[in-house]
């Protein structure tokens, strides 16, 4: 299914640009008050219209199925070696100089509960 998905879209790419000036063209001929229908000029609008919606379908389609990254790290299997670590109080007293109280506090309680 991804693979077919990946197919459609590398077809889309080129059809992304030739979107963005169908909907050009969409908005000068509304303007210019011609109207969709099945005769003439208003035939070509109505085209144009159902081209640019069907794009926007498949372009949404794959933005919706496509793979997406995902990141897990846990954080709590890491454990820094004995040379990297210090005394809680030392922590502290730098954090003092470097935070404010309310987040010196919130330090506290957490180091309160290891």
């Amino acid at each position: 299914m991804q693979h077919l998905l990946v197919q459609l879209w590398l077809q889309l790419l080129p059809t992304n640009a030739s979107c963005i000036d169908h909907l050009r063209a969409i908005i000068y001929l509304i303007s210019d008050r011609v109207v969709p229908s099945n005769i003439g000029i208003g035939y070509i609008v109505r085209r144009l219209i159902r081209r640019v919606i069907r794009i926007g379908k498949l372009l949404a389609i794959y933005v919706q199925k496509r793979p997406r990254n995902v990141y897990l790290v846990n954080f709590a299997c890491y454990k820094p070696s004995d040379s990297l670590m210090c005394p809680i109080e030392i922590y502290l007293g730098k954090a003092n100089k470097i935070f404010n109280e309310e987040h010196v506090a919130f330090q506290k309680k957490i180091t309160a509960l290891h």
